[in-house]
């Protein structure tokens, strides 16, 4: 079983990045969801609610973000300064956590693709979100819950067949993508190692309704949430395994995948 994709996603919702290596801090995986779209009440935007979200996408060119659409020309993201008039709390599903404005320029930016009046805010390194759980406390970033997150090709095809078409598998924004294990196996492990980094605390990813938004043409349909709602012996609407890693490192394309059961 090894590691056969990699992806970060710098702004939360939009497009993420191919990596053949991921660094993992304390946070979680470098560049990942450090950036997102807010309300004027500081309330998270995700492609929940504008799916227009998938037309931007990022790379990161020497050591900078940087936005662009099929409609927009590139534009770097500058990372705001940590002044005290910059800070504000979002919130992430009920959970507040401090971040800081990003420039109005961004702001009218991803205006100019979805149509929509949002902010953009950045949550520094050295203030990072933190959960508390049954287990215990991990830091992370403004993804929805976990700090990162595990999908397997063979799940994927699997789903593919019940449902009778095609998935990116960017619908399900996976940081790992595994291959060379039994569909749905996954779910069955109690922690897993990859490459010379542990991970553990693995929790059934629950599925909503950005799954069913195709990210290329942004029809949305029944799939494949009626499909993976139809499995009696999954343990809910779930697609992929989040994790919680155990230390700092790094993971690479074709390292080897050690489940623990």
């Amino acid at each position: 079983m090894k590691v056969t994709q990699l992806v970060v996603y710098p702004v939360k919702s939009f497009r993420g990045i191919e990596v053949e290596e991921l660094a993992i801090d304390s946070n979680g995986p470098v560049w990942d969801r450090k950036f997102m779209m807010v309300d004027a009440k500081g309330n998270f935007r995700s492609m929940r609610d504008t799916a227009e979200f998938a037309l931007i996408h990022t790379k990161i060119k020497n050591g900078k973000l940087f936005v662009f659409s099929d409609d927009q020309p590139e534009l770097e993201v500058e990372i705001p300064p940590q002044d005290s008039d910059r800070q504000i709390s979002v919130n992430v599903f009920g959970e507040e956590t401090p971040a800081y404005l990003c420039s109005e320029t961004i702001n009218h930016w991803v205006e100019s693709v979805t149509g929509k009046k949002y902010r953009m805010v950045f949550l520094h390194p050295d203030e990072p979100r933190v959960r508390v759980k049954d287990f215990g406390s991990f830091k992370m970033s403004l993804a929805d819950g976990y700090p990162l997150l595990l999908c397997t090709k063979e799940s994927l095809a699997q789903l593919e067949k019940d449902a009778g078409q095609s998935f990116q598998m960017e619908r399900f924004r996976p940081n790992i993508v595994v291959d060379g294990c039994k569909a749905f196996e996954e779910f069955d492990w109690q922690s897993v190692d990859i490459g010379e980094l542990s991970f553990k605390h693995l929790k059934p990813c629950v599925r909503c309704k950005v799954t069913t938004i195709d990210p290329d043409t942004l029809k949305r349909t029944a799939e494949p949430l009626k499909t993976l709602a139809s499995y009696s012996s999954l343990p809910g609407v779930v697609f992929g395994q989040n994790l919680v890693h155990e230390s700092k490192g790094s993971i690479s394309l074709g390292d080897l995948v050690l489940p623990k059961y």
